[in-house]
């Protein structure tokens, strides 16, 4: 029954909204991919990026792609602490339309749903030794291109999502997520020498936040390296919700940032350090070219147990 109730929610969210023209999917540009014993597959561009990270702490796969405006991201990370990190959930955040919760053969699937001025699904599942994030997001819900995502969707085998206007007509053999490599755009983004840090940070209370304008693009930045700050958890009060804004350059650099929270300014301090230090692709305007874009990153801060948690 849960199966079914999330499969509601999605179709209800997926049939209704602006009307947009309607565009064909072009199948033979998509391939599936799929992780060990198909706990997790899904359908994404071929001409998705693939960064892969691998720590002593854990192996991470992340795969970027984008289809004229809709963006795909898909990371499968290898860790004992797989359902830890599922269960770790932090305060609810105000833009969040719809969540839910179920199983899957012993694998447990959060969604969530935010809509304001973007579309965009969050999926999260844990086994007992992987990971799975998956954002699908949009400008319009109603693009076939993100029903065609999640309907492709599969745990163990099961489909989450189904969309009647949708079919999946590929036949051949997934790619196995394990089996990929860095990107070489990745690779030489990650490489590259960055000058100094010369933007300026402005904190500011949660109260004032409000969503900043969106500019059309055909690739949003991908970032590539995450938010990690270093600080004494002792030194926090009060955990709570943490929005930053940062402009995020053409030439690849980090500009000015403002952090909005009410969390104690130690901590603030320490995550600004760790975005400006962070690596990504420039965002591609609708020209082909790289353009500055103005990125928002929304954590929670859990003092009672000092988790960090980058919200979906």
């Amino acid at each position: 029954m849960k199966l079914f109730v999330t499969s509601l929610i999605v179709m209800v969210f997926l049939s209704v909204g602006s009307k947009a023209q309607p565009r064909m999917i072009d199948e033979s540009a998509w391939m599936t991919f799929a992780s060990e014993k198909a706990e997790f597959s899904l359908r994404m561009p071929k001409s998705s990026l693939v960064h892969v990270e691998d720590t002593q702490m854990f192996k991470r796969t992340s795969l970027y792609g984008f289809d004229r405006g809709v963006s795909v991201r898909f990371s499968q990370t290898k860790t004992s602490k797989a359902r830890d990190w599922l269960r770790a959930r932090g305060p609810k955040i105000d833009d969040v339309v719809v969540e839910s919760e179920f199983k899957i053969e012993g694998i447990g699937v959060r969604t969530r749903i935010t809509v304001d001025d973007f579309y965009r699904m969050t999926i999260v599942a844990a086994s007992n030794s992987r990971y799975y994030v998956l954002t699908v997001s949009g400008a319009n819900k109603d693009d076939p291109a993100i029903a065609y995502v999640l309907s492709s969707i599969r745990i163990k085998g099961t489909p989450i999502a189904k969309w009647n206007e949708t079919t999946l007509n590929d036949q051949s053999a997934p790619v196995d997520v394990d089996s990929l490599k860095t990107s070489p755009e990745i690779t030489n983004a990650i490489k590259a020498k960055r000058p100094k840090w010369n933007g300026k940070v402005t904190y500011a209370r949660l109260a004032e936040y409000k969503k900043s304008d969106r500019i059309k693009t055909i690739r949003e930045p991908v970032e590539l390296t995450s938010v990690r700050p270093n600080f004494r958890p002792s030194l926090a009060q009060k955990g709570g919700v943490i929005r930053l804004r940062v402009r995020l350059n053409a030439d690849g650099t980090v500009g000015d940032m403002t952090v909005f929270s009410d969390v104690e300014r130690s901590i603030l301090a320490a995550y600004a350090d760790e975005v400006r230090e962070l690596r990504f692709l420039p965002a591609i305007g609708s020209d082909g070219k790289a353009v500055d874009f103005t990125k928002d990153f929304v954590f929670t801060f859990d003092v009672s147990t000092f988790v960090v948690i980058t919200n979906m």
